[in-house]
């Protein structure tokens, strides 16, 4: 009897093809996580920066007295820009114009995400004297940058109706 030491071709090469298939497998579910992670990472972003933006001109045009876009035209739909009076007396004007939405020219929202194909609008509905203005806020946000991958992209609507507390008499 011959005493044989080793491993033949056959076996080296089943475990061979066993290990890159574990690497394989094992590296697509690694980086499938990896995306995964920078896709949930944008998106916690997009809806921080959106609900941030929504709740500060949601509470200031729900106070407001006076809803007028830049031209100084009381109640229009779908306006770029929208003004309002204070209880205190002074004028906030929001803005969303280009990529960015403002209040009196200060950013509302990061400089890591912004305004979607320009969909942001104010849409303000006057029914009557007896009944309060209606504001429709109504965007679309995401991310900065250009170079993201398709399935690691990020886009979030953002949308609520206000109903001011105070009525405005026409003029």
């Amino acid at each position: 009897m011959v005493n044989k030491k080793g491993f033949t071709l056959i076996e080296m090469l089943v475990v061979i093809g066993v290990l890159a298939i574990i690497v394989v497998v094992g590296s697509t579910i690694f980086f499938n996580l990896l995306k995964g992670s920078t896709k949930t990472r944008t998106v916690n972003l997009i809806k921080q920066n959106g609900s941030y933006a929504l709740i500060i001109m949601e509470r200031m045009i729900r106070n407001g007295k006076i809803i007028q876009n830049s031209d100084g035209q009381i109640c229009e739909s779908v306006m770029p820009k929208i003004k309002i009076e204070n209880p205190g007396g002074g004028e906030t004007e929001f803005s969303c114009e280009g990529d960015r939405i403002s209040s009196n020219s200060a950013s509302l929202i990061s400089n890591q995400v912004k305004v979607a194909n320009g969909s942001c609008s104010f849409d303000c509905q006057r029914t009557s004297v007896f009944e309060p203005d209606v504001v429709t806020i109504n965007f679309t946000l995401s991310q900065v940058q250009a170079d993201v991958r398709p399935e690691e992209e990020a886009l979030m609507v953002f949308k609520t109706t206000v109903v001011l507390r105070n009525i405005v008499g026409y003029d």
